[in-house]
């Protein structure tokens, strides 16, 4: 019996050309690049809306620190700390150093300086809000504490925080950032309130320095 090998042929690439055909034809989405313009524009729109869902006013234009500069040490609850400082694209960054015989970082962050009050205030705000959840869900878990309204000082973290979670001090038109530089929850650093008061406080003149009195 001879076989048409044609006729064979026809018969496989007649499916092959039919389930070709039945494919679904995928089409990728573009890939879009956001501006660095566009990327701080996000941010502060993600700051102005966290701010809102707080209760928080915006900060005060007029507010700009012209007397204050970074100490090179601070006393926190009797003890004192070095201050080493170095700048890094546009911020000053720190380490907060034990002043042992082998000096001991415990700490450290950044200082950023903005036009005003209301900049530090937004920007700190737009770090701190930068997540994937709905920021009406996500605001429950921020904690705001306003320390002196005439200066634009807050201070900002998350309720369940961690030792090295970012921490944030405004004060008029600077914004701190602070992270303990250990994971030990006992060490004297967590309390990263006393710390960036005393970098504030301490840079300043004493007649202009924030009472601590209400402060935990």
């Amino acid at each position: 019996m001879k076989i048409n090998t044609q006729c064979c042929l026809q018969m496989v690439v007649l499916p092959l050309c039919l389930l070709g055909a039945l494919e679904p034809n995928y089409t990728l989405p573009q890939i879009v690049h956001t501006t660095p313009t566009q990327e701080r524009q996000r941010a502060r729109q993600r700051g102005c809306r966290l701010m809102e869902l707080k209760g928080m006013p915006d900060g005060d234009e007029a507010l700009v620190s012209t007397n204050w500069n970074c100490p090179t040490s601070i006393v926190v609850n009797a003890i004192r700390y070095d201050v080493v400082t170095n700048w890094w694209r546009g911020a000053l960054e720190f380490d907060i150093m034990t002043t042992n015989s082998q000096p001991e970082k415990i700490a450290g962050g950044e200082i950023d300086y903005l036009e005003n009050g209301m900049e530090a205030r937004v920007a700190a705000f737009a770090d701190i809000s930068c997540t994937s959840m709905p920021m009406d869900i996500y605001a429950h878990g921020v904690l705001v504490q306003p320390i002196d309204p005439e200066t634009n000082m807050l201070f900002l973290t998350h309720i369940a925080s961690y030792p090295q979670s970012w921490k944030r001090l405004v004060y008029k038109n600077i914004c701190i950032r602070y992270s303990t530089a250990s994971a030990t929850t006992n060490s004297v650093a967590t309390n990263a309130l006393a710390f960036t008061t005393a970098l504030i406080n301490e840079g300043l003149p004493e007649e202009d320095r924030i009472s601590l009195m209400s402060m935990p």
